[in-house]
């Protein structure tokens, strides 16, 4: 019990040291229509901004603490949020415990510095707090706990519209010991399943029930809300899985490499699956959304994006990422099969989002770093300094307005 609270101890430290240092930094572009929803809502007025497209279960959760303390300014808000963070690594611990007790420690390091959600440390954003609801759901079910399982699943749904996935996600994993299709009464046992994980069912049907009501998931401004394909966000997401994943990469082209050899069948799917997505990425890119154009070249992921769709040279090693994110995405091994739904769902989940935007990566890429098989440990220490390194990068870079990611 001592080593777990020394060690949350030493992390928390480190962050809110950081926060101290960061926490005047210049107001970053949503964190005005959230600050004024929640002090909105702390002031007992239950209108909502206009221009956010999120439920305000995020600002609802945070209106708490300014109601109770009276703190109303950009620092207290932000720390409110951070606290968010904490709750967030503090499932996470609990789902390596579970899964595999000895990898914890630094596999948590990874996630408090991983250089996507890191600036959203110090920040008035939904993240925090959607990936803490989200963990706590996959905690519970990881502990059978279906029905407050099913109920964090809908606090994430809540802070964020599209962790509706991840509550699929849930779903599956917990279906699957009842998906025996060899099974003598594989139908009662199936029902059985559906009768047990009804909670999950109440909320997919609420929250169909509520896009036929609204003609989509968007709240506010529709015209760049709108459900979409946008394969263009599927390429940026494997792109960023080679960034930051790139050790699993190379495992996953191992693995590859020994199937290619010894399975004629993986050949085949393999040149298959290769064939069509070079040919959706030539003819899918685009950079269709009004928040992916080269006039935001404050925002990094924009200058890449508008590489690749410019310059020759980056479009041959965008083809390159492509193998190389996939085979890392997966062919990675995972610590339990069932969660292996995981790999599609985020796919899918990106590719019907109508702009790039890497923070949309944050949940999936939490789950994959819970549940990937480890690599040995100097990779897993030095894969946790990379991230370091990187985000302390970003954020000084972020909040001297240089860039932001």
């Amino acid at each position: 019990m001592k080593r777990p609270l020394l060690f949350f101890g030493l992390l928390l430290a480190s962050l809110l040291m950081l926060f101290w240092i960061f926490r005047t930094g210049p107001r970053f572009v949503d964190e005005w229509g959230h600050g004024e929803q929640i002090l909105r809502l702390a002031h007992g007025d239950f209108t909502r901004v206009s221009y956010l497209t999120t439920f305000p279960g995020y600002h609802a959760l945070m209106a708490v603490p300014v109601t109770l303390t009276g703190a109303e300014s950009l620092v207290a808000l932000r720390f409110f949020s951070f606290l968010g963070g904490a709750v967030a690594l503090f499932f996470f611990f609990q789902i390596m415990t579970v899964l595999r007790a000895r990898e914890r420690y630094w596999r948590t390091v990874q996630l408090a510095w991983f250089p996507l959600l890191f600036p959203y440390w110090f920040l008035v954003y939904t993240d925090l707090w959607g990936l803490a609801a989200v963990l706590l759901a996959v905690w519970l079910a990881l502990r059978k706990k279906t029905g407050t399982c099913a109920l964090a699943a809908a606090l994430a749904v809540l802070i964020r519209q599209p962790n509706i996935f991840w509550a699929g996600l849930i779903w599956l994993a917990l279906m699957k010991p009842y998906c025996d299709f060899a099974a003598k009464e594989r139908g009662r046992l199936f029902y059985r399943g559906l009768g047990r994980t009804w909670p999950f069912l109440v909320l997919f049907a609420a929250f169909l029930i509520f896009m036929a009501w609204n003609g989509g998931v968007a709240l506010g401004d529709r015209s760049v809300q709108q459900v979409t394909l946008n394969l263009t966000n599927v390429w940026f997401f494997l792109f960023t899985v080679c960034l930051l994943f790139l050790p699993d990469c190379v495992r996953g082209l191992r693995l590859a490499g020994q199937r290619w050899r010894s399975d004629r069948g993986f050949r085949l799917r393999t040149v298959l699956v290769l064939a069509v997505s070079w040919a959706l990425f030539g003819l899918t890119y685009e950079l269709s959304s009004l928040y992916n154009k080269i006039n935001l070249d404050y925002v990094l992921h924009n200058i890449v994006l508008y590489a690749v769709a410019t310059q020759p040279w980056a479009r041959v090693v965008a083809l390159a990422v492509i193998p190389l994110g996939l085979a890392g995405w997966f062919l990675t091994p995972f610590l339990q099969e069932r969660w292996r739904w995981l790999l599609p769902i985020a796919l899918l989940s990106v590719a019907v989002l109508p702009y790039v935007e890497p923070r949309y990566y944050i949940v999936p890429f939490a789950l994959f770093l819970a549940f990937r098989h480890p690599l040995p440990r100097r990779v897993e220490i030095g894969l946790a300094l990379f991230y370091v390194a990187l985000s302390l990068w970003i954020d000084i870079a972020a909040f001297r307005m240089w860039f932001f990611p």
